[in-house]
């Protein structure tokens, strides 16, 4: 049973994409100080970034757990692996750690991103079915602020970690729309105000 209880937390913090949001941390650090270094900040950088994504992804499906029976019904809550008390439970210790680790370890210039990252996780949460199209810019910005968060460790490179940003928020911003589409049939019976709810099939594909 706690084999199963820790397969069904790591499914729901989403573990692979914390890992390759970590990833993008020490990746950016090579390209904003034209090094390979991974000393102690990048390394708690990185850590600061897995746990905020679990964190979110956990809060995210507690939230949606009525939606998800729909759209998700494999997913930890809905298939009744995890209660949403527990799931509820992780987010919060993953904010503390991710939040601790970086007012322990990382520069105060780089404290802003967790911080601020940390509300809207939150807000998307609870939020992000009822507002149209700025859940979608939120998200984008959260993979963007990963590459500028790595900048701030470091202190160095910002035009090209602006660079990376930016290609992050669009190509995030895109999945985000695509996943609304994919998610249309869950969403209209929780009356979410999506992207494709609300202009349409045909004008989110466009975008």
């Amino acid at each position: 049973r706690l084999a199963g209880r820790a397969a069904a937390a790591m499914e729901l913090i989403r573990w692979k994409n914390g890992l390759l949001a970590a990833a993008s941390v020490a990746a950016a650090s090579v390209v904003a100080s034209s090094r390979i270094s991974f000393d102690g900040p990048v390394l708690a950088g990185a850590a600061t970034v897995f746990a905020l994504v679990g964190a979110g992804n956990a809060l995210n499906d507690r939230c949606d757990a009525s939606i998800d029976r729909t759209n998700a019904p494999g997913r930890p809550i809905p298939s009744g692996r995890m209660t949403p008390e527990a799931a509820l439970a992780v987010s919060v210790v993953l904010f503390v750690a991710g939040n601790a680790a970086a007012a322990l370890f990382l520069p105060l210039r780089s404290l802003p991103y967790p911080a601020l990252n940390s509300i809207l996780l939150v807000l998307y949460g609870f939020f992000s079915k009822r507002i149209a199209v700025l859940p979608n810019l939120a998200v984008a910005w959260l993979s963007a602020s990963v590459f500028l968060f790595a900048g701030a460790i470091s202190g160095s490179g910002e035009r090209a970690v602006a660079i990376l940003a930016a290609g992050a928020f669009l190509t995030t911003a895109s999945r985000e729309v695509f996943k609304d589409i994919e998610d249309m049939a869950g969403d209209s019976l929780a009356a979410a105000r999506t992207i494709p709810l609300r202009l349409g099939l045909a004008r989110a594909r466009g975008i």
